[in-house]
């Protein structure tokens, strides 16, 4: 008898949509081991996708009380209880929910004794006992020292705990590749140097063989700042100790180290722009008469517009438990959820760009040619049916001035008869259904269509599928109404939002703007720079 079997199999059982069956695989692995609290939340989570929420709140409970860390476990249960509107219980009261528990429980001994295993002698416990182990298998502890966010407890129950584990993990992902591009000093060593590690090194070389600082396309502030850095890490590389490096480099040294704190998401970050570079150089070249570039459109397999690569030794990155999606029903803040996005796309853009995805080329994909008369603007959805989104938007692909404009649909779902798809495949001058097709086959696709805008309608949301962007199969990617937030990714060009759900202080270009427009006001002030510090929150959270 081994749990672990059974719980694989349902897990394998459940992907394929065998819920009853899943849980009858859940149900002997809890048999064989009482409290394996994996096999006990995945109980829970087939029970709630069957649609039986309260049904799988009990599971949830006796997942946390195997292991009242278990994150899967922690932020199912907060999701039950919010489904069945036992806000009481999700924030904390505990004794609501004993209450309530007992009752649905005690209407159902066989239930009762099955989960709870509370009518080991054939008796039936009183409403006060069987509240008092409840308490006691839910691990109830009060919160000490709530914690208060603008004056708002954020950390009460079981979205206390939620709150405490998203923390936890968006810390912990701060250090995401820590030791491949820097290294820190060790106690052996007399210098305090802080060195480049020979993965920085050769990482800049192989992004400015890719990236020249001076080509036929306009200079860009990134293909300065590639060369400079270079140059830099070389001469601290090549200095046995700091006094040897003059006090102008290390100024820019520090800066430099400053960028790079969170190591794994630079160089992902560094590699996504030179994508862009690369793609931007090859146009300019073939609108130049370059034969090189020509060549290259023809047969982009032989292309020298090489796709950059990411350091050796870059392991994966960690993405929170919670989804970006749920972040909305959670008492986290503009900041916490920007994060959270960010990180899901670190982990996409490193599963599509890092060998995760062989199908991906060794070259940019090649740019459209300028607009002839019209821009070739693409929309990606799986909610091209009777979907809220197509509800809002059926009407738009129609109203794009046809002069102007050649309006593309990639439908990531079947067709469902509505009127709604019939209308948006009616409307759009190029519908495709891709439901059926491989991401391979839907960048390719894109590619081939010379798309010039590609309109990410999905975001993080159910069935997107977010790879097709990660491979910039377009020169300019674009988000929009799927998902109410910013992606936080290298693979979003522009995202039409407003600052309710994008705070100007989470969105890098603002928070860039606002430093340029104080230093300016400062240095045009007489240096009075005091005058003009960024306000707490600000500096905080740029």
């Amino acid at each position: 008898r081994h749990p672990h079997l059974y719980t694989n199999l349902g897990s394998l059982l459940k992907d394929l949509g065998y819920l009853a069956e899943a849980v009858k695989m859940y149900e002997k692995a809890v048999e064989c081991n009482a409290t394996f609290d994996v096999a006990l939340a995945n109980l829970g989570n087939a029970i709630k996708d069957m649609g039986r929420v309260q049904d799988s709140i009990p599971w949830y409970l006796r997942a946390v009380e195997a292991s009242p860390n278990f994150v899967e476990a922690v932020c199912g249960l907060a999701n039950a209880m919010a489904g069945v509107c036992d806000w009481h219980a999700r924030d904390g009261l505990f004794t609501e929910i004993a209450v309530r528990w007992n009752a649905v429980a005690m209407a159902n001994e066989e239930q009762t004794a099955k989960i709870f295993g509370v009518m080991g002698r054939g008796k039936r416990p009183t409403a006060k006992a069987y509240k008092r182990k409840l308490l006691k298998r839910i691990n109830y502890v009060p919160a000490q020292s709530p914690k208060q966010t603008q004056g708002v407890d954020k950390r009460r129950g079981w979205m206390d705990r939620v709150v405490e584990i998203v923390d936890q993990q968006l810390s912990d992902g701060s250090t995401w590749g820590r030791g491949v591009l820097l290294a820190q000093p060790t106690a052996a060593d007399s210098s305090s140097l802080v060195r480049p590690t020979c993965g920085l090194v050769g990482f800049l070389e192989d992004i400015c063989r890719l990236v020249p600082r001076v080509s036929t396309a306009p200079v860009t502030g990134l293909a300065v700042f590639l060369h400079n850095a270079l140059e830099l890490v070389r001469l601290i590389a090549g200095a046995h100790d700091a006094c040897e490096v003059p006090e102008d480099k290390m100024r820019c040294w520090k800066h430099l180290m400053a960028l790079i704190r969170n190591e794994g998401g630079w160089a992902l970050r560094v590699v996504e722009r030179a994508a862009v570079l690369i793609q931007r150089q090859w146009y300019w070249d073939a609108q130049q008469g370059s034969q090189h570039a020509i060549e290259a459109l023809r047969n982009p397999q032989a292309s020298v517009y090489k796709r950059p690569r990411l350091p050796a030794g870059l392991g994966a990155p960690l993405v929170p438990t919670v989804l970006p999606f749920h972040t909305f029903t959670y008492p986290l803040d503009a900041r916490e959820v920007r994060l959270i996005s960010h990180r899901n796309a670190l982990r996409l853009s490193f599963t599509t760009l890092g060998g995760g995805a062989p199908w991906l080329p060794s070259h940019v994909y090649p740019p459209p040619p300028p607009p002839d008369p019209q821009i070739n603007i693409g929309y990606v959805s799986s909610d091209f049916n009777n979907h809220p989104l197509s509800h809002l938007m059926q009407s738009v692909f129609g109203m794009h001035d046809k002069q102007r404009f050649r309006v593309f649909c990639y439908a990531t779902t079947p067709p469902d008869g509505t009127v709604h798809r019939q209308k948006i495949e009616h409307e759009a001058d190029v519908f495709v259904n891709c439901a059926a097709w491989s991401t391979q086959r839907i960048v390719d696709q894109i590619a081939s269509d010379k798309i010039h805008i590609l309109v990410n309608l999905n975001g993080y949301t159910k069935g997107a599928r977010n790879e097709i962007f990660a491979a910039r199969p377009a020169p300019v990617l674009v988000a929009f109404m799927g998902f109410a937030g910013t992606l936080g990714a290298g693979w979003c060009d522009y995202v039409v939002t407003d600052p309710i759900v994008c705070p100007p202080w989470t969105v890098r270009c603002e928070v860039r703007a606002e430093r340029e427009r104080r230093a300016h006001i400062a240095s045009s002030s007489g240096g009075d720079v005091a005058k003009v510090l960024p306000k707490p929150e600000m500096q905080e959270k740029g």
